[in-house]
């Protein structure tokens, strides 16, 4: 009896037997109403088999509420498939035109030469105004590249076209270019980039007071500025060659310690490091070796006021046109030896040195040619240096000087 009767059945069973219906009622309080009805009680058979009826033709309802529900949804699932295959299609039959296109391209290339100069031209007006112009600054040769590989994968330019393209656009810059390339190389994009690079591109040191010192332009937007810091960061690491997360914060330690040294520190350290870097451990070690006789506390006060700007303006010279330099520290006066004299091997007397520990040793005097720490190289003089082998220090010569040792001691 009410098997399966929900609770808005049994209301509307009790409200035809006359029963006066509450909202407070419950399932159990409705059974019981009907149940003590005398209706129901003289009529049980007839008013169940109602109830019956009621409650199997909701089920029938709700059966056919799902069966509807679930062909729908095959019916859909059915519609995306071919929306897939007709997607798949389009771009079977798409590859298709392009593969037919291309072959007829290469096809009418072969028989009629004209056809790829326009060709050639066509792609050269697409990419140049895809294109930003040619930078006027150092800096601005990495976004530039990035630009137009940008528009090389936009106008889908096939790869024998990037190079010619490239010195189209260099213009007149492209003669510095051509001098190094051969024939065969001109439609080698990654060498000529390579070339543009090298001729063009800023130091990395150059790059990194670059990237410190940038500032926001009054026609630049927010986020320009930032690609443009994200740029000149990329190509700072790309110069110095880092990949990883490791090789990253190295940089960042070298980098600090590279501002915290004196000018004289600083030259040193730049010369040898060449067009690499040197890892922070490297550099401390090459630090105390310049600069071991001085106390820690002198070093921190000189490179925390220092203004002299002369760092800021390195640039790399090849080995061959570099001038041979020393660094020699004597009671504090410093002398940077630029050329050895003619006459450094003619003998001039001896001298006694003397130590602080009472120690005397004899050294051999030869005349050479030095000048003085002035912010220049260019003042020579003729000065006498003691020489000896009898006092053991680690410091920098210039080969000449070595070889004069060398053929005064034999």
């Amino acid at each position: 009896m009410f098997r399966g009767a929900r609770m808005e059945e049994l209301i509307l069973n009790a409200d035809e037997l006359g029963e006066k219906i509450t909202p407070e009622m419950k399932v159990l309080d409705l059974k019981n109403l009907i149940s003590n009805n005398d209706k129901y009680k003289n009529n049980k058979e007839f008013i169940d088999d109602y109830l019956d009826s009621i409650i199997s033709d909701r089920k029938s309802k709700e059966e056919q509420a799902r069966l509807t529900a679930e062909s729908q949804l095959e019916f859909e699932k059915i519609n995306l498939e071919k929306v897939k295959l007709e997607i798949e299609l389009g771009k079977i039959n798409l590859e298709r035109a392009k593969l037919e296109s291309q072959r007829d391209s290469n096809e009418l290339q072969r028989t009629n030469p004209e056809t790829k100069q326009t060709s050639i031209e066509n792609f050269i007006l697409s990419v140049r105004a895809l294109t930003l112009p040619i930078p006027k600054k150092q800096e601005g040769w990495n976004l530039f590249f990035s630009s137009l590989e940008r528009s090389f994968k936009t106008k889908n330019v096939p790869d024998e076209f990037k190079g010619e393209i490239l010195l189209n656009l260099l213009g007149e810059k492209a003669e510095n270019i051509l001098v190094y390339v051969k024939e065969e190389e001109i439609s080698d994009y990654d060498k000529l980039k390579s070339l543009v690079l090298r001729e063009f591109e800023p130091t990395p040191l150059i790059c990194l007071q670059n990237f410190q010192k940038a500032r926001r332009m009054t026609n630049e937007t927010r986020v320009q500025f930032v690609c443009r810091l994200l740029t000149n960061w990329d190509q700072y690491c790309n110069l110095r060659n880092v990949n990883d997360f490791n090789s990253l914060k190295e940089l960042i330690v070298s980098d600090k310690l590279y501002e915290m040294l004196d000018n004289e520190t600083a030259v040193h350290i730049n010369i040898k490091q060449e067009q690499n870097w040197f890892k922070p451990i490297q550099m401390g070690k090459d630090f105390m070796l310049v600069k071991e006789d001085r106390s820690f506390s002198e070093f921190s006060h000189r490179a925390c006021h220092n203004q002299n700007d002369s760092r800021k303006d390195f640039k790399y010279i090849p080995p061959n046109l570099r001038r041979e330099v020393i660094n020699l520290n004597s009671k504090e006066n410093k002398i940077n030896n630029s050329k050895q004299s003619r006459n450094c091997n003619n003998e001039f007397g001896k001298i006694t040195l003397s130590s602080a520990f009472g120690e005397n040793v004899e050294a051999k005097l030869i005349k050479t040619t030095i000048a003085l720490d002035n912010n220049s190289l260019n003042h020579p003089m003729d000065c006498l240096v003691g020489i000896t082998d009898k006092l053991n220090a680690e410091t920098l010569i210039p080969p000449a000087l070595y070889e004069s040792w060398c053929s005064i001691n034999d």
